[in-house]
């Protein structure tokens, strides 16, 4: 991911953007991913629409815990339904 957001440069345009993480839930680990991703977001001038959300999985290559699934899901369909809505509106000016 860092690499990938090097390679970004500052946008002249409105561009959204939605940040989410997979994170251990096993002891205490420092930072969130998907806060510092934002942050370099923002300073290039992207529109994160909405807070980081972080999803929890058993060890680094997964699966997702019990549960995350469904949150998993029902974040993404809060997504959807706001993208659409938005669209809709813009569609009727």
């Amino acid at each position: 991911m860092r690499e990938w957001l090097d390679a970004l440069a500052p946008v002249d345009l409105t561009v959204s953007a939605i940040v989410f993480d997979t994170r251990v839930k096993v002891g205490w680990v420092p930072g969130s991913a998907a806060k510092a991703i934002t942050r370099r977001l923002r300073r290039l001038r992207f529109t994160v629409g909405r807070a980081p959300v972080s999803f929890y999985v058993g060890s680094t290559p997964g699966p997702l815990l019990d549960g995350e699934t469904d949150r998993a899901t029902a974040w993404a369909r809060t997504i959807r339904t706001t993208s659409v809505l938005r669209l809709k509106f813009v569609d009727e000016l």
